[in-house]
């Protein structure tokens, strides 16, 4: 596992240990989410911490049916481990509320998410992903795939209410 500036090492743990600021417990907690497991288990979720690893991009975490206090809970998982948060379909009032114990999370409600980013890629982006809508019923939807796209180091333009009408309305919108 390639670790990150916020992930301690195997060898920075014990070094806590040794010198009494950690106690075995916690040194055994912070061990597993670092093995090859690469989780950290929550008493109600399981959260991904390997996956910026193994995929390239963070675990996107679906809040729909989510309490305030879970959601404090992974992503405060997430940050710790130095990745970007990334959080779907979250309530504008579930949101406040946990904007209240993550001030540094950003909220947007058309796209209903929680999200903060921490890195950056390094490559540049081979190209434009355009996010188009057929109508404004559509821009939520199409606001969660833009965002996300964004938050993973893409370039990303918006085209709304574009129509299905005929190719037409989409020239005239550009």
């Amino acid at each position: 596992m390639k670790q990150t500036s916020k992930t301690p090492s195997i060898r920075a743990i014990l070094d806590r240990v040794a010198k009494g600021e950690l106690k075995v417990p916690q040194a055994e907690k912070l061990l597993r989410e670092i093995s090859v497991e690469g989780y950290a288990e929550l008493l109600h979720t399981k959260v991904d911490l390997h996956r910026r690893h193994r995929r390239g991009v963070a675990e996107a975490v679906y809040c729909a049916n989510k309490t305030a206090d879970q959601i404090v809970a992974i992503v405060r998982k997430i940050e710790e481990s130095g990745q970007n948060v990334l959080c779907t379909r979250v309530p504008e009032t579930t949101a406040k509320a946990v904007l209240e114990q993550c001030p540094d999370l950003k909220y947007s409600p058309v796209a209903r998410m929680l999200y903060k980013q921490v890195e950056r890629r390094t490559a540049r982006p081979q190209g434009l992903i355009a996010v188009l809508t057929a109508g404004t019923s559509d821009i939520p939807v199409a606001e969660e795939a833009a965002l996300s796209a964004e938050l993973m180091g893409n370039r990303v333009v918006r085209l709304h209410d574009v129509g299905v009408a005929g190719l037409h309305r989409l020239l005239q919108s550009g």
